[in-house]
């Protein structure tokens, strides 16, 4: 009976195709580890630049699953600088009026679609290429995502001239039946301070013209006689237009 002999080419063979195969898979392993990484390097990336976006105040008016009112504003606005060279006042109007609902109207389309799509109603501008609506966290994020997208912002009202401290003014109650009580916003002219220089328009003709007086107005009879003047009702006061 004959013995078998393994052959020592056979092994180192086999050797080789194993260790070939392991690289191979290690080699095919790093490539996709590699494909994930620059996957979500990317999907962070986008995500980023997606919430850079969206105003602050946004962030803050949809926490814990709130909505709010927003402004989207197209990441396209028309360009209307031709009108500047424009002499003809009628021709300029009408090239600004065209050419900012035409460029609105073509560029709202697939956003409007999307709105629709997602149940959201919206109210549509075209002086400044934007839509107004309603929306949570998670369709902000969906729009700040959008390609013609350029930003979102907050829909809240604000006050942007005013000072703080009359920004903030609330009127208080006054004295109705006491006609020589200082109104608010006589006190907010500084008219009081000015009266105490001796500057108290005694003497001086006033003329009131307004659709909405009453003939019943008797604050300014008794405050005219206190003044020193003359109270004439005139056919007006009671007319109403």
């Amino acid at each position: 009976m004959k013995k078998r002999h393994t052959s020592r080419n056979g092994f180192v063979n086999s050797r080789m195709l194993l260790g070939f195969l392991l690289g191979l898979a290690g080699v095919f392993l790093a490539l996709a580890g590699f494909g994930m990484s620059s996957e979500s390097s990317a999907l962070a990336q986008n995500h980023s630049a997606a919430r850079i976006k969206i105003a602050p105040e946004v962030l803050a008016d949809t926490t814990d699953g709130k909505s709010a009112s927003v402004v989207i504003f197209l990441a396209e606005q028309a360009d209307v600088s031709s009108a500047y060279a424009m002499k003809d006042q009628d021709a300029r109007g009408w090239f600004v009026y065209n050419t900012l609902t035409q460029h609105a109207a073509k560029t709202q389309a697939d956003l409007q679609a999307f709105l629709t799509a997602q149940g959201v109603s919206y109210q549509s501008f075209w002086v400044a290429n934007m839509i107004v609506a309603t929306a949570d966290r998670s369709l902000v994020e969906l729009l700040a995502a959008r390609a013609d997208v350029g930003r979102v912002d907050s829909n809240r009202s604000a006050r942007w001239i005013e000072d703080p401290e009359i920004a903030n003014f609330k009127e208080t109650p006054s004295r109705t039946n006491d006609p020589t009580t200082v109104e608010w916003g006589v006190n907010n002219v500084n008219a009081p301070p000015v009266w105490a220089m001796g500057f108290t328009g005694q003497g001086m003709v006033v003329g009131d013209l307004d659709t909405g007086r009453s003939p019943r107005a008797a604050k300014w009879r008794e405050l005219s006689i206190i003044l020193g003047g003359q109270h004439d009702r005139g056919d007006c006061e009671s007319h109403h237009g």
